[in-house]
């Protein structure tokens, strides 16, 4: 509660002015006078006591009077019965920390702070409250403390050691060291507390308070012409200069004080709205509203030239001054800033191109740069090389008028705001705002318009401001940075605690300073203002004992607190407020107060001014309420009282009990009639779900039989149109290869061109049958980490001599140049192929088909993008629609199923698909794919090898994928007769198996001429023969009748004799899963129908030629191999089923894995992983066994060996580049070649050409 009235009271300026600005000098006093209207009873005021814990108790003719710093709280017998009386004369206390009262009747009381006794008179009084007759006026500060009225007896005089000071107290006045300090009438008693605060208690004026005040004022009460103050600075000789609006240059020297001016005939010359001292030249400069800057020589002020032949206008006055550690003179005005430099006078902007305006302050930091703060154009940073920086609102600055800047180190600075409050920057490495953040009137301050920040010496900044003065810990700004404050509590300063008036002045440099006895000088609408920052490092701001919990209201009672065990509410109340307090006369507003109602709140909460807790809807229990003050100077006390709810019987442990038993009593009974109608209802689910279920087992068997019907019939398709295909295009290649008569011929080109559509035939029924598994939900896909930008690189190989044959170019974008993305790689051939193909079909000769892939953290991009005549407009919304053919532009030859495929796999990859048009023509195909497998149906999820074991990977290293442009490799033909022949004594023997007798027929019509063949209708037939014909070589439908061919070669395999003779696969079934169960089984190669002659007599010559090779080859015997792929349990990957035995040798592992290789090199899915699973180990173990062989990696081994085989067959049995590569199980020359050529450092070309110079 505030006083009524606060007078400061002003001791006069003592003969010599600097020791006003010293620490010793004594104090001002401030005087609060409390009557009635603050809370008191009464005015009259009879006795006063400080009790043991703080509180200052009082008696008044109308009850007992306890103050605690924040408000008066009256006893009185309505309240309190065991108080007899309210007209209260005489109080003491004794050791025991009773206090005695006693009443104008002569009835005695005592109470202990929370409850009254009252005596008989009758009885012997046990304390002796009749008034001493030595003094009229007891010891001030003593530890009792008691006081008795006074008496017109003379003075009273007493030392009191808190204030240094002799105090003298009579019934109309008090004196402290002499001087009259309170002037009033009718003093009953006087009182000095454990601060050395005096208390006064008058008959008819209340009661007044006395203490020093933390603050110095020098005004013009003082008698002094100070006035209105703006800058100050401290010379060398102790003397303190201050500028004043009007009263001239104050000077508070050892000789005394004297005010100079400049012109005593214009009163604005007089004004000092700024001064600076320079020590580097002792020269002491001034400025005022005007362009004119004066220096002080020998007593009188003298204009510097300088200055007015460098600056004119109404806008050149000076507001800062700053002389930097090289010497140079730094002057800020509003027009601009001058530098003088020796005897050297400009404008900065002669040195750094610009010209600094309206600048109010300078601060330097270690290495020679300056901040500059302006009046609304922010700040700056002046390097030493005369480079700047500049630092507005838009870089983060909060204000762009700045009015105080604080050096808090390299890195960090404040500023003084003019309207945002504090703005504190930190900076990085390279100058740049790093964190702005401001702490204004919403998070602590008084005030957002600051003047000046100084720096104490006992860790605090002093803030002046148009509100007062403010002291803050830098320890509090730091946490407040960190974010670990919400707001700050400064100690505020104003007319309450000593200022004559809050509203400070600044916008100039030096508007405040710290002297070198550490005392603070801020400048003032009423004067100076001094502040000595030790003395807020005493106790006096301490408060006395710990927090009490005076009382407990709720809507219907309220509860004083009792030493018996705190507050018992009635049955029924949950809703309260509990009131507490600590003694603090100093102070009170800097201590803050927690309150924790433990057990009900989840932490402390900050109480409000009022000291009150309140509390709704609070579950019966005992609960402890805990307060905890703390005070300006990090003190704490802490207390707490139980409080106790009381629960109604429904709410107790027995009722729950009883409440319990009568819930399991009743459960017992409801669950045995549950039971019953349970058991009777079971039997009737059981009969009816043995009746659905057999329902649902012949539907379920009846959806396998049609799934199986699906397959079969799929599987008959393609079996049915590839193998007449391929009996058009294999008597066609044979024809065009052999019949060398017919080149050049009409009849040759019209063979090329059915060639041609065969291919197209064949395409477009894989495209039909995809399609057609795509719409009955039968395509099988199999999702597994890819790398995207290889895989398409590899497929863009292909593609490009197709490409290049219409004069078109290809260009493959990837950033990164590798990335990883879960895709089923056939679905990606088809979804490439048919996008470029499409693209290929309106793209003019000589442009360009561009394919880039971009990846991201969520997704992944493709763009196709062709030079042709883009799409329709009206086509665009139907472009992925089924058998959907355009009529603009894009209305060419076609299906109308090749894009709605793609669309239907890249929906089932999870990703989308789109076609716009390119704003610079042609048109675009947008795929984005997910990254990761989330999005995708685990049961299309491929098994796969964990990431560690990754780090090899299956296909060697490709050249960086950021950007290729594709070309065709040429189909390197060896000079040597087209009838290779394969060396032997005589000829091998083949076993063709095939249902189709048209086709087993074509294929012994190719090989007949190097091989003995023998024909077998079906796998019965074939296994038949088999013992008698031994043959060298097994070739093999896989779809035939009676015994398909896989079941025919796991029955070869299974016989000892047979384990190792090479088994081909020619099928039409072209699936990859397809491919993967014939491999399994124990199949060599597998090639799909249509297949061209060559490749199948290129690869049975490379068979046969690696299988002797492995037969010639010495390997242990405990290693031999019975060729056939297995199912590894624990990775579900076919594997070639040799089982790796103990410890074998180094060189026993080397020539397993080299007969695996050798016996499977035309295996395309040939790698590491297929040698580990072989061998019976994890791929783990693989590499760790491989590596202490010493070679090269396991991969780069395979694919050295792959093309060592090449180089044979191309050199030594003239195969062409591409029946190679194939043979060796790449189906992709392109690809080939790129690895070739990494491996030998040329191409197959070039190298065929060295090897023929060589022979």
């Amino acid at each position: 509660m505030l006083p009524a009235f606060l007078v400061t009271v002003l001791l006069l300026l003592s003969a010599n002015p600097l020791q006003y600005f010293s620490t010793t000098e004594k104090p001002e006093y401030l005087i609060r006078h409390y009557t009635t209207s603050d809370g008191l009873p009464l005015n009259s005021v009879i006795g006063m006591i400080q009790s043991a814990d703080g509180f200052l108790y009082m008696t008044t003719l109308d009850g007992l009077v306890r103050y605690d710093g924040y408000e008066f709280k009256t006893y009185t017998t309505e309240d309190f019965p065991g108080l007899v009386s309210n007209r209260l004369q005489y109080i003491g206390i004794e050791e025991d920390e009773r206090i005695w009262l006693g009443t104008t009747y002569g009835i005695v009381s005592s109470f202990d702070g929370y409850n009254f006794r009252t005596f008989d008179p009758a009885e012997p009084h046990p304390f002796n409250l009749q008034q001493s007759k030595e003094s009229q006026f007891l010891a001030l500060g003593t530890a009792l403390g008691t006081v008795i009225k006074a008496r017109r007896t003379g003075l009273t005089s007493r030392y009191v050691p808190q204030l240094g000071s002799l105090v003298s107290v009579d019934d109309n006045f008090v004196k402290i060291d002499g001087q009259i300090i309170l002037e009033t009438t009718a003093i009953t008693g006087a009182f000095a507390d454990d601060k050395g605060t005096i208390w006064i208690s008058t008959y008819n004026e209340g009661l007044f308070q006395i203490r020093p005040s933390l603050i110095r004022n020098i005004t013009e009460m003082d008698g002094l012409s100070v006035g209105n103050t703006y800058s100050v600075v401290e010379l060398p000789t102790g003397e303190i200069v201050a500028g004043s609006l009007s009263g001239g240059t104050l000077h508070f020297g050892p000789d005394g004080f004297r005010r100079t001016v400049s012109d005593t005939s214009n009163d604005n010359l007089n004004q000092s709205r700024f001064i600076f001292y320079d020590e580097a030249e002792g020269v002491l400069y001034k400025s005022f509203f005007a362009p004119q800057l004066l220096r002080y020589e020998s007593g009188t002020w003298v204009t510097e030239s300088w200055f007015q032949e460098l600056l004119t206008g109404s806008d050149s006055r000076v507001d800062a001054m700053h002389r930097g550690r090289n010497g140079t003179l730094f002057v800020g005005s509003p027009r601009g800033m001058a530098v003088k430099q020796g005897d050297s006078v400009s404008m900065i902007d002669a040195l750094t191109g610009y010209n600094f305006r309206y600048v109010r302050v300078i601060r330097e930091l270690d290495d020679g740069s300056l901040f500059l703060g302006t009046n609304g154009h922010g700040l700056y940073r002046l390097n030493p090389d005369w480079s700047w920086v500049k630092y507005t609102t838009e870089d983060g600055l909060r204000s762009n008028y700045i009015r105080d800047i604080y050096l808090k180190n390299e890195d960090e600075i404040w500023l003084a705001t003019e309207g945002d409050g504090l703005n504190l920057l930190q900076f990085n490495d390279r100058s740049e705002i790093r964190k702005s953040i401001s702490i204004t009137r919403q998070t602590g301050l008084n005030s957002n318009s600051l003047h000046r920040i100084i720096a104490d010496n006992y860790g605090n900044v002093w803030l002046n401001s148009n509100n007062g003065i403010m002291r803050i810990s830098k320890e509090q700004i730091a946490d407040f940075t960190l974010g670990e404050l919400q707001t700050v509590t400064p100690f505020i300063f104003n007319e309450q605690n000593g200022l004559v008036n809050r509203e400070g002045n600044g916008g100039v440099g030096n508007a405040g300073l710290k002297l070198r006895n550490g005392l603070i000088v801020f400048p003032g609408q009423a004067g100076l203002v001094l502040i000595n920052p030790s003395d807020f490092n005493a106790s006096r701001f301490d408060f006395i004992g710990s927090p009490t919990v005076d009382y407990l209201v709720t809507p219907d009672q309220l509860l004083r607190n009792n030493l018996q065990g705190g507050f018992s509410l009635e049955r029924g109340e949950r809703s309260f407020r509990i009131h507490f307090t600590i003694p603090n006369f100093e102070h009170p507003e800097a201590v803050t107060f927690h309150h924790h109602l433990m057990g009900f709140d989840a932490h402390p909460h900050l109480t409000s001014e009022t000291r009150t807790a309140y509390y709704t809807n609070v579950t019966p229990g005992t609960y402890q309420f805990q307060v905890t003050a703390t005070g300006y100077n990090g003190q704490v006390a802490q207390v707490s009282v139980p409080v106790y709810i009381p629960p109604y019987f429904y709410e107790t442990t027995l009722f729950y009990f009883f409440s319990g038993l009568g819930i399991i009593f009743l459960g017992v009974l409801a669950y045995r009639r549950r039971i019953y109608v349970y058991q009777k209802k079971q039997e009737r689910l059981r009969l009816l779900v043995e009746e659905k279920t057999a329902e649902l087992t012949k539907a379920n068997a009846e959806v396998r039989k049609a799934a199986q019907a699906k397959s079969r019939l799929f599987s008959s398709i393609s079996h049915e149109l590839k193998t007449p295909l391929s009996l058009i295009s294999g008597p066609l290649e044979e024809i065009s290869r052999h019949h060398t008569i017919l080149q050049n011929t009409d009849l040759h080109r019209q063979l090329e061109m059915v060639q041609e559509n065969t291919f197209k035939l064949t395409f477009l029924v894989d495209q039909i049958m995809d399609v057609t598994k795509l719409n009955a939900d039968a395509l099988r896909l199999k999702f597994k980490p890819v790398n995207l930008p290889e895989l398409t690189q590899s497929l863009l190989y292909q593609l490009s001599a197709f490409t290049l044959k219409e004069s078109v170019k290809l260009e493959l974008r990837a950033e990164p140049a590798n990335f990883t993305v879960w895709m089923d790689e056939h679905a990606w051939d088809r979804i490439i192929t048919n996008l470029v193909c499409n693209a290929l079909r309106f793209t003019p000769s000589g442009s360009t088909i561009r394919v880039a892939l971009h990846q991201n953290d969520k997704q992944v991009r493709c763009l196709i993008t062709d030079e042709g005549p883009g799409i329709h407009e009206a086509d665009l919304p139907h472009i992925f629609d089924y058998l959907y053919q355009g009529n603009g532009n894009q209305g060419s030859d076609g299906t109308g199923i090749g894009l709605y495929l793609v669309k239907g796999l890249v929906e089932r990859a999870g990703g989308t698909i789109r076609a716009f048009n390119h704003e610079q023509g042609g048109a675009v195909f947008e795929l984005r794919l997910k990254n990761g497998s989330s999005h995708l149906n685990p049961a299309d999820l491929d098994d796969y090898s964990p990431k560690s074991l990754r780090n090899q990977s299956n296909t060697p290293e490709l050249p960086d994928i950021r950007r290729i442009t594709f070309a065709p490799t040429p189909a390197v033909k060896p000079e040597a007769s087209e009838d290779e022949t394969f060396v032997t004594s005589e000829k091998p023997h083949l076993l063709i198996t095939d249902d189709n007798a048209d086709y087993r027929s074509f294929l012994s019509s190719i090989l007949s001429k190097h091989f003995s063949i023998s024909e077998a209708p079906n796998g019965h037939a074939a296994l038949a023969q088999l013992e008698k014909l031994r043959p060298d070589l097994i070739i093999s439908d896989v779809m035939m009748p009676g015994m398909d061919g896989i079941t025919l070669v796991s029955n070869i395999r299974s016989l000892p004799q047979f384990k190792t003779v090479p088994v081909l696969f020619i099928s039409a079934k072209s699936d990859q899963d397809d491919i993967a169960i014939g491999l399994s089984s124990g199949a060599d190669v597998y090639l799909t129908k249509p297949v061209s002659p060559e490749i199948i007599r290129k690869q049975v010559f490379a068979m046969l030629r690696r299988e002797k090779l492995i037969k010639k080859t010495e390997l242990p015997q405990k290693v031999a191999s019975n060729g056939k792929l297995q199912r590894n349990e624990n990775s579900g990957t076919e594997t070639v089923g040799v089982r790796l035995k103990g410890a074998e040798s180094h060189k026993e592992l080397e020539h397993n894995i080299r007969e695996l290789i050798l016996r499977h090199m035309g295996n395309s899915n040939l790698n590491a992983q297929l040698i580990a699973d072989s061998l019976y180990i994890s791929r783990a173990q693989l590499y760790r066994k491989w590596e202490q062989t010493g070679t090269m990696s396991i991969n780069k081994y395979i694919t050295k060996m792959r093309i060592e085989e090449a180089c044979h067959l191309m050199e030594q049995e003239n195969y062409t580049v591409s029946e190679a590569a194939n043979a060796v199980g790449y189906k992709h020359a392109s690809y080939f070649s790129t690895l070739f050529k990494k491996e030998t450092g040329l191409s197959p070309s070039e190298w065929l050409d060295t090897a023929k110079e060589k022979a």
